[in-house]
């Protein structure tokens, strides 16, 4: 919480980083420095601390609210890519179906070509072998 500066959550540690940034340096261990800004806010009177616990509420709603958008958001993404994913589904679908569909069509075309043809060689329509004549 202390490395929020201004942002911090905790009364006593946005106290002590509002008016006490010197103590980091005074007291370089956390475990000094927490008894340090603990004893310096209980020595406060009410009306002093006020401002601070007013602060501190606001900004673990500013958090809540911050984080609540950003999974919002997240979810929305999620929904976008999972929509997003199930139409490239259809779309490569949608292709394959049309080019299946013209390799039948072509496959027709050529089919009636050569049935074509094969009246062209043969007029009487007869499209067997003849049978032997004996």
């Amino acid at each position: 919480d202390e490395s929020l500066g201004s942002a911090a959550t905790i009364s006593a540690v946005l106290y002590a980083n509002t008016n006490h940034p010197e103590w980091k340096t005074e007291f370089p261990n956390w475990v000094d420095r927490c008894k340090q800004i603990l004893k310096k806010w209980r020595a406060l009177p009410v009306e002093q601390k006020a401002p601070y616990l007013q602060r501190a509420r606001d900004n673990r709603s500013a958090i809540r609210m911050k984080k609540a958008q950003q999974e919002q958001e997240r979810a929305c993404g999620q929904q976008r890519s999972a929509r997003e994913a199930e139409q490239e589904r259809q779309w490569k679908q949608l292709q394959q179906m049309r080019q299946q569909q013209t390799q039948q069509q072509q496959q027709i075309i050529h089919d009636q070509r050569m049935q074509a043809a094969m009246q062209r060689l043969r007029p009487d329509g007869v499209e067997a072998a003849e049978a032997p004549r004996s």
